[in-house]
């Protein structure tokens, strides 16, 4: 042991200092009337002495030489900065999505069953296999195949299997095109990295070296670990040992030129409410150590009507949106998900029907002229019917600034929806862009019987049912 880290645990024994015999005179007339806070500054400092005449060199004296010939090392000491040639500098080596980088670690945040886990199994296919899986445009610069280990400390093997082995179903992955894929789980063997004991918060180090070994003897280029809870054993609350077990796995990424990704839970929220990553579980220590932090939120129900998703099926879309970026421009574009359930062909019969698991694909927010087609796609036959009979024969306007005369408002008349909800006001005009947009309906100017001047109207185009044409307007 270094004699400067002997020093800070070496115990101090006091002494009673007016059995110190001062120069020249003695200590009895000094420390009968002596005040008491002065009394305690003195033997403070005759303590310091002691252990100076003791012979232990101060840790801020560089180059002290100690008893075996040795020179102590400095406990910290400032290093004067070089300027560089900026051209020089190595490139930061984001391996995916920017957000999976060498050396350091990021975070995904995500409500419970949500899809956090088969979003990560995905993602980990996409490394291993270099096939742009999530995105058109090669997973934010994925340009090769990684190695990539994929913790699990939550569900057994067999589970994580059966999401894999549906993901690779579905993308038509062969058995080759995820060598590279390690699979390791919580229930086999534990990946705890700290605790807390009696003695405080500790590192398991016997677990990180042989954590560090195993990536660096493999090759591993990115490590997920889902949840971040299972890699320590300490009050999650706590910044002080979360900021410990952060920058343990910070050093772990260094070490091995590894990208480490933590997965990690939001509290528990309203239904409806967007997350931030101010509603991460736990303290927030996490969070500041990690250099990219990501989201994952639900589709909120207004999101699905505007997007025309039906409500059975809102809670299969999720997306991914950027929390936190230090190395990149803050980007609040969403990237949506969805599950697709995916059978795995492992039924018996009627009696023991196959497993179907959730496999996270890409999905594209609809444009506005898809949204108008599903949403004029959802009247009925004879719903529609009669719109068009009363745009035949009566005057309605194109406008939503027309008042009572908006074709919008005889839509929602026919449909039995109430015209002061915003929502309904936004579904009728979808259904009349829908129909405008196949050309079911058209634009017309008029006179208007009033006053003689040229107005705009909704009509039924030729394309329109022939019956509507044969009606005396």
């Amino acid at each position: 042991m270094p004699d400067s880290q002997a020093r800070l645990i070496t115990p101090f024994e006091w002494k009673d200092p007016r059995t110190f015999t001062p120069i020249g005179m003695t200590a009895e007339p000094i420390f009968e009337e002596i005040d008491p806070e002065i009394f305690k500054i003195v033997r403070q400092a005759i303590a310091a002495r002691e252990i100076v005449e003791a012979g232990i060199a101060p840790a801020s004296e560089p180059g002290n030489d100690n008893e075996d010939g040795t020179t102590s090392e400095p406990a910290f000491a400032l290093t004067p900065y070089i300027p560089q040639d900026p051209t020089k500098l190595p490139r930061r080596d984001w391996l995916f999505a920017q957000h999976y980088i060498r050396k350091y670690v990021s975070v995904t945040v995500s409500p419970g069953g949500l899809g956090k886990t088969s979003n990560s199994v995905v993602e980990a296919l996409a490394m291993v296999s270099g096939r742009p899986l999530l995105s058109c445009d090669g997973d934010g610069g994925l340009s090769n195949r990684l190695r990539v280990a994929l913790f699990n400390g939550e569900d057994p093997r067999d589970e994580m299997e059966r999401r894999i082995e549906a993901a690779r179903l579905h993308y038509k992955l062969k058995r080759e095109d995820v060598a590279g894929l390690f699979l390791d789980v919580g229930r086999e063997q534990e990946l705890v990295l700290m605790e807390e004991t009696r003695r405080g918060v500790d590192p398991r180090q016997p677990i990180v070296e042989a954590v560090v070994e195993h990536i660096m003897a493999n090759g591993i280029d990115a490590m997920i670990v889902d949840p971040f809870v299972s890699s320590h054993r300490v009050n999650e609350n706590d910044n002080g040992a979360i900021d410990r077990v952060a920058k343990l796995w910070g050093q772990i990424a260094d070490r091995t030129n590894c990208a480490i990704e933590l997965v990690h839970h939001l509290r528990k929220l309203n239904e409806n409410k967007e997350a931030t990553i101010d509603d991460a579980r736990g303290a927030v220590a996490l969070i500041g150590a990690a250099r990219s932090v990501r989201l994952l939120n639900r589709m909120s129900p207004e999101q699905a009507k505007e997007a025309g998703v039906p409500p059975h099926d809102t809670s299969s879309h999720f997306y991914v949106i950027t929390g936190k970026a230090n190395m990149t421009k803050q980007d609040n574009r969403r990237a949506w998900r969805k599950l697709e359930s995916v059978g795995l062909g492992n039924g018996d019969g009627l009696t023991r029907p196959q497993d179907h698991v959730g496999v996270v694909t890409p999905w594209n927010w609809p444009s506005k002229a898809e949204t108008a087609a599903t949403a004029a796609g959802a009247v009925t036959p004879e719903q529609m019917e009669l719109i068009l009979v009363r745009l035949e024969n009566q005057t309605w306007k194109p406008g939503r600034t027309s008042g009572t005369n908006w074709a919008g408002n005889l839509v929602m008349d026919v449909l039995g929806l109430d015209a002061s909800e915003k929502e309904n006001r936004v579904q009728a005009d979808k259904i009349i862009a829908g129909w405008r947009a196949d050309g079911t309906l058209a634009v017309e100017e008029e006179q208007n019987p009033a006053n003689r001047h040229k107005w705009h109207v909704l009509r039924p185009t030729r394309a329109s049912p022939s019956w509507v044409r044969q009606l005396p307007r």
